[in-house]
């Protein structure tokens, strides 16, 4: 049996070499460890045992927990609720805030209308605390310390469950952005109103809002209707992800543990490598593992690994709290990478990653992914190792008190 799995793996492993374009030296029999691994080596081999076609999100945890299991027994694993219909729910809890609103303004009751919006935002924002229908997730990471004591922290993050198929047409449109914008222009207008009514002396009296407030109230209700086109946008069907990330932050976490082993570690650097479930519920896998660790990510930086491999158009994506650190992280990965990579500054109406889990919880990080060419590329995620392995390095060095943490802005490489 076992040499039956032996050659089956062989197979996988030429197979890869000619689908990555990669050359692969036949080891001499008896001397299989005289040449060693790469990186990359351990990226592809992880990627053949961790993939499966129809495989749920339990099935592909157990890999991977399989996987860490054999570079160190000390992982945390980590349960959470997952509510579903999280997304959608917060969506119609604004329009209807919004619609309610929009109704008092236009009776003439603004006092009213800013009672039901501050009603419906402090629910909206209570639905992402609501634990869902006994459906669970799991987390699960794995810490290197350095030899000294940790005076920082480097994050090597991904997700590897499946995510909701999505219909571009629609998908911007039935985002809870627009009922949001909705129900705070709503809000402007239902003050201007009760300025004008307390102006006018007829604060709390009987009367019939301007023609002008109730048309710019319908105006404002508007943009929160477009979250009605949800079910043309999210299909319910899920579609494979690539799980050319979850493979690449295996591998790194093999290399450092190996590194550690032989007393070649990090001296002032922990890294933790976490792998995330409940992306396709609106990144509630990495909220709940950013809001449980606390202190030991007070000083952390993260980079998030997401969709590598199908391009080698490699992408450095930052939401609008990482610009500064994204800046300084993009020319550490041109000047180390010597190849284009493309800064992408996200905007409130973009497509988030697992990155903004952190950023929310207060922490400096980044998305690192590439395009959606069908076509898959070793090189993406050849460079994408690389540079992780870089910037952990960075992070250890003499100068990394200057470079990562100066006096104006915590976890910067600023020397770049």
């Amino acid at each position: 049996m076992g040499r039956i799995a032996d050659r089956f793996r062989g197979f996988l492993r030429k197979a890869g070499d000619k689908l990555f374009h990669k050359e692969c030296a036949e080891p001499v029999e008896g001397h299989e460890d005289e040449k060693p691994a790469t990186m990359l080596d351990d990226a592809l081999s992880a990627l053949s045992v961790i993939s499966g076609k129809h495989d749920s999100a339990e099935e592909t945890f157990g890999k991977i927990s399989a996987q860490i299991e054999g570079i160190s027994s000390s992982a945390d694993v980590m349960p959470f609720a997952i509510n579903r219909n999280e997304q959608r729910n917060i969506s119609m809890i604004l329009l209807s805030g919004s619609a309610a609103a929009m109704v008092f303004t236009a009776i003439g009751l603004p006092y009213i209308s800013l009672i039901a919006a501050m009603a419906a935002a402090i629910t909206a924002f209570s639905v992402r605390n609501i634990p869902g229908n006994g459906e669970k997730g799991t987390n699960i990471s794995l810490s290197i310390e350095p030899s000294g004591p940790a005076d920082r922290t480097v994050v090597f993050s991904c997700h590897y469950d499946k995510r909701e198929k999505k219909n571009s047409r629609y998908m911007k449109l039935a985002s809870p952005v627009f009922p949001l914008l909705s129900l705070a222009a709503e809000v402007v207008i239902a003050l201007l109103s009760l300025s004008l009514e307390i102006l006018q002396g007829i604060l709390l009296r009987p009367n019939l809002a301007l023609a002008d407030s109730v048309a710019l109230s319908i105006a404002a209700f508007i943009p929160a209707m477009f979250v009605l086109v949800w079910p043309l946008a999210y299909t319910g069907e899920t579609r494979e992800e690539n799980l050319a990330p979850a493979a690449s932050v295996i591998a790194l976490a093999k290399h450092f543990a190996g590194k550690a082993g032989k007393g070649n570690g990090l001296k002032s650097t922990r890294l933790v490598f976490a792998f995330f479930g409940g992306t396709g519920a609106g990144f509630q896998g990495s909220r709940a593992w950013f809001k449980s660790k606390g202190k030991m990510l007070e000083d952390a930086i993260v980079l998030n690994i997401d969709s590598i491999g199908r391009s080698d158009h490699l992408r450095l994506s930052a939401g609008s709290r990482a610009y500064s650190f994204a800046d300084n992280l993009f020319r550490f990965s041109s000047s180390v990478l010597g190849r284009d990579i493309k800064m992408e500054r996200r905007s409130f109406f973009s497509e988030p990653f697992d990155d903004i889990s952190a950023m929310n919880a207060g922490i400096q990080a980044v998305t690192l992914y590439s395009g959606e060419d069908e076509k898959a590329e070793a090189d993406a995620i050849d460079s994408v190792l690389m540079l992780c392995e870089k910037i952990a390095i960075f992070t250890d060095g003499k100068d990394a008190e200057e470079g990562l943490a100066s006096e104006k802005r915590k976890n910067r490489i600023s020397r770049y």
